[in-house]
């Protein structure tokens, strides 16, 4: 029951998120589609694949 009350949470969240994007004229696909955030999630991709490098060598 608990991790459902989370995953609806969730939902609840991303909609609100989307609506208030859509009340400021923003398209959620330009957004996705820009270089610029392209970048920043592959240097953030980047950050966790050596994050979890470093955590495997630990073990």
């Amino acid at each position: 029951m608990k991790t459902n009350k989370g995953f609806i949470k969730i939902i609840i969240i991303i909609i609100i998120a989307l609506f208030i994007l859509s009340s400021f004229n923003i398209k959620v696909e330009s957004i996705f589609k820009s270089a610029v955030f392209k970048e920043n999630i592959s240097y953030i991709w980047g950050l966790i694949m050596t994050a979890i490098k470093f955590v495997k060598g630990l073990l």
